[in-house]
């Protein structure tokens, strides 16, 4: 009947509802992830390329590489 594929419709169309928002939140828990990693590996690139410079200007001040 009419009113069982109209409800079948409707229950199709609100799975795939479903499945965009379950995508949706999997996309933006891999878009955080992604960016958290990114901020990790920027941090460390900084702190190293900091403590690097740090020690080469104390090595210098102490009269090393004259």
């Amino acid at each position: 009947s009419v009113a069982e594929q109209m409800a079948n419709l409707e229950a199709m169309i609100d799975q795939v509802n479903m499945a965009e928002v379950n995508l949706s939140e999997t996309e933006l828990r891999a878009a955080t992830a992604r960016g958290q990693n990114r901020a990790i590996v920027l941090h460390q690139a900084e702190l190293q390329a900091e403590l690097q410079t740090t020690n080469m200007l104390r090595e210098r001040r102490m009269g090393g590489n004259q």
